[in-house]
């Protein structure tokens, strides 16, 4: 198959569609809640802008729409992942969000659906090997126009020695997409190359190579991350 199709069809079959099922899961166990059906509706929604980057033309009307500038702040992220509890492999997950970036990330929704993508892709595997069911999302600003977003999970030793003969330590091979633990690999090179495209990078390698976008084991915590420029100066002198 196609690579890119490939990428396409991972992200419309993960995504937020993970959380949403998740949060409707523990609804069933747990009982109604107004909590989860907030929950479910936000993550509906953002599945729903995810297809729409990925498949232009499924609601054209709708796209001509996300392409209208309109600045959106990192609160937008964080808010829709605080407080978010997962369910991987029949055990709960909890999702929590710090940031020292308050301002404004994005100009146009279709810039804010790649983030999203971003996320959710690294956000899924991080629950899915999170050790003491736990994900954390931090942010920090590293200059006005530069911002690092980072996926954080406690991983087994079981994992950490499965990643230390796949790679060599050189964490940067799942990228490739060749390199997975019961999955597809393809979620890791979706980010990379939406990095690459970001930055106006020649490829994927460049994004790699030049720390774009990276993937780290410290102290038996797995770190994944990766920048995005904070671009909405036009947007602001549009709105003057």
């Amino acid at each position: 198959m196609n690579s890119c199709l490939s990428g396409v069809l991972h992200d419309i079959r993960g995504g937020a569609l993970h959380a949403l099922l998740g949060l409707i899961e523990l609804q069933q166990i747990r009982g109604d809640s107004k909590c989860y059906a907030e929950n479910c509706v936000k993550a509906a929604r953002n599945h729903a802008n995810m297809i729409r980057d990925a498949l232009i033309d499924i609601d054209s009307d709708t796209v001509k729409y996300d392409q209208i500038p309109h600045l959106y702040k990192i609160t937008d992220f964080t808010d829709k992942w605080k407080g978010t509890i997962m369910t991987k492999g029949g055990r709960e997950v909890a999702v929590s969000t710090s940031t020292e970036f308050h301002g404004k990330i994005t100009p146009r929704c279709l810039e804010t659906t790649l983030i999203d993508r971003i996320l959710c892709n690294l956000v899924n595997n991080a629950a899915r090997w999170a050790s003491d069911g736990r994900v954390d999302i931090v942010i920090v600003s590293l200059s006005t126009s530069l911002v690092r977003l980072a996926v954080i999970n406690k991983i087994s030793a079981d994992h950490e020695q499965w990643l230390h003969s796949k790679t060599n330590n050189d964490y940067r091979r799942l990228f490739s997409g060749g390199i997975t633990r019961n999955g597809s690999g393809i979620g890791l090179n979706n980010c990379v190359t939406f990095v690459a495209t970001t930055f106006g990078l020649g490829n994927s390698c460049e994004a790699i190579d030049g720390d774009y976008i990276g993937l780290k084991l410290i102290d038996h915590h797995f770190y994944s991350w990766f920048h995005w420029p904070v671009n909405i100066e036009k947007v602001e002198l549009q709105a003057e």
